[in-house]
């Protein structure tokens, strides 16, 4: 017995747990390594590759194989016995290892055992029924097996004599079937459900897809609007140059319509020229006080009609443009339906696109004031 004390101490919890998840993720590496490995060297078999420890005539001094003699070797001897159905070997290999670097537990009980077993032998079997007189793999024929190997030969010659082929082809169906409920633990129903609530969400998807498509291929070339129909049959109006933007009441189909989605009115003023052109013939003082008279306070009570502004249809059509290209310019679409043209007030019809909201238009008084050249845009 030493004094000293010992300068090895045991290994905590944690360096245990590390030191086990790292032994899991070499363990699912070198899964899948040899999974992979085994795929390669199937799929690049060739019968004339040197197998090892084995006399077999060959005609390559180097493999082809793309693992070397190895993998040619062990391509030679799973093919021999089992055939094609040696692939699902490295296939389980490799789902094996994956499942182990996800993280999840893996437990080797006699039922996943039984179900690789029976999978194997059932997948060799279905080939040697179906496919022993069609294309042949990775060279069958030069081994001189069928296309299910040694083992499948026999299983599917001992039940096609008692089933017949379609018999015996049912038969290892059902058996494939059960290797995979043992392998995976999930019901038929479940997987069943999954399948078809898959296919429902993809229809789904490609009926929105194609929704999409037509909206924006129906966006890309917009209908024409129709021609603006002119009524100056409209009640003469008083009142300063203003344009007046006005929310049409909704018809008795259209009652319960919200107010944001009903089309609007637009009145706008003939344009007032900013700068008047002014008669440069001088007047004197004393030709103003010959010529004029003061009117009389009768004439100043008396009301005077207000003198109309001629505004012709092409300026009609113009200024309904205008109005229509300047609220496009801020994302509001539609066009003018009607137009009344009054003595200072001229009425415009606009029906906005689906969806906008007429309190859009409101908050654009000034710019629509502006791009019009009216003094003033009552919305």
């Amino acid at each position: 017995m030493s004094i000293f004390p010992s300068s090895k101490s045991k290994p905590t919890k944690d360096q245990s747990k590390g030191f086990s998840i790292l032994t899991t993720q070499v363990v699912g590496i070198v899964l899948a390594t040899l999974g992979i490995l085994g795929l390669l060297s199937m799929a690049t078999f060739s019968p004339a590759d040197p197998i090892l420890f084995v006399d077999h005539p060959s005609s390559n001094s180097v493999p082809e194989n793309a693992v070397g003699p190895i993998g040619a070797t062990l391509a030679f001897s799973l093919l021999t016995v089992v055939g094609g159905g040696a692939y699902v070997v490295p296939l389980l290999l490799v789902m094996l290892g994956l499942s182990v670097l996800w993280g999840e537990k893996i437990r080797m009980t006699s039922g996943s055992l039984l179900g690789s077993l029976i999978g194997v032998l059932s997948v060799s079997a279905l080939l040697h029924l179906q496919f022993s007189a069609g294309p042949q793999i990775s060279g069958m024929d030069v081994l001189g097996v069928g296309q299910g190997g040694v083992v499948g030969q026999w299983v599917a010659v001992g039940l096609g004599s008692y089933l017949a082929v379609t018999g015996a082809t049912i038969m290892l169906g059902a058996l494939l079937l059960i290797a995979f409920l043992l392998l995976v633990p999930v019901s038929i129903g479940q997987v069943a459900r999954t399948t078809l609530n898959l296919g429902v969400r993809l229809k789904s998807s490609m009926v929105e897809s194609v929704k999409e498509r037509d909206w924006w291929a129906s966006d890309a070339q917009p209908k024409m609007n129709k021609s603006i129909r002119i009524n100056r049959q409209l009640a003469a109006r008083g009142g300063i140059g203003t344009m007046v933007l006005e929310t049409v009441e909704p018809k008795s189909k259209l009652s319960k319509m919200k107010k944001d989605d009903l089309p609007a009115t637009i009145e706008i003023a003939p344009t007032l020229p900013l700068i008047e052109e002014v008669d440069d013939t001088f007047i004197s003082r004393r030709q103003i006080s010959k010529s004029y008279q003061m009117p009389s306070p009768a004439d100043l009570l008396d009301t005077h009609a207000v003198r109309a502004a001629h505004q012709t249809d092409s300026v009609l059509k113009s200024q309904s443009e205008v109005l229509v290209n300047t609220l496009a310019s801020f994302g509001i679409e539609g066009g003018v339906t009607d137009v009344h043209p009054g003595p200072v007030i001229t009425m415009y019809e606009f029906a906005p696109g689906p969806g906008i909201k007429v309190a859009r238009i409101v908050n654009l008084a000034d710019d629509l004031a502006m791009a019009l050249k009216a003094l003033k845009v009552r919305v």
